[in-house]
């Protein structure tokens, strides 16, 4: 009887929130093919590119050697977040969700899909950053094919991101029992 007193206290606590108090969402595409390039790379033929994000933060990508990398804002290249990926050969998906905090960017979830080098084999993994400066970097892994994938991300976001210190934190990854992000490190950021 007590705890389902606690949870009725629960859930009308949470309802009792303000909407606008809670994170909201809002999207911007990301089409590769219309961003400005930065700078190439002849070994590999890799690229740096500034794209258009949301509420003037612009998203860099680099791409080196079939895989991609993502930062944010002013100084995005010095982010922890411009040195994390997977190790199979990946491409992103089209599309930005931001978490917003009073109308204010703090997290991104961006799908990445992997290669799994057969050919015809793919996986995705949403990725959710934190977004914090020189403090931004991959906070959670989502396995793409769990059921509810893309409210658990934002889930994720809303719990771990703010706050989240890339120098001591570890990414929680969500997936299946078995299913782990191929060879992305999860630990703190150690940028190379």
């Amino acid at each position: 009887m007590i705890a389902r007193y606690l949870l009725a206290v629960a859930v009308c606590a949470v309802s009792a929130v303000p909407l606008a108090a809670r994170p909201q969402s809002a999207y911007s595409d990301l089409n590769l093919e219309r961003c400005k390039t930065i700078e190439t790379f002849e070994e590999g033929g890799g690229a740096r590119l500034g794209c258009p994000g949301y509420a003037g933060i612009d998203v860099m990508v680099l791409e080196g050697d079939l895989r991609m990398y993502v930062g944010y804002g002013r100084g995005a290249k010095n982010q922890c977040a411009m040195h994390q990926t997977f190790a199979p050969f990946n491409s992103l998906g089209p599309r930005i969700e931001w978490r917003l905090e009073n109308g204010r960017p703090f997290a991104s979830i961006l799908r990445w899909v992997l290669d799994n080098g057969d050919g015809n084999s793919q996986r995705s993994w949403l990725v959710v950053t934190t977004l914090d400066g020189s403090n931004t970097c991959h906070v959670a892994y989502i396995e793409g094919a769990m059921p509810a994938a893309n409210q658990r991300a934002r889930d994720a976001a809303d719990l771990y991101a703010r706050g989240f210190n890339c120098a001591a934190d570890t990414a929680i990854v969500i997936a299946r029992p078995g299913v782990k992000p191929s060879g992305v490190f999860t630990g703190p950021c150690q940028k190379e």
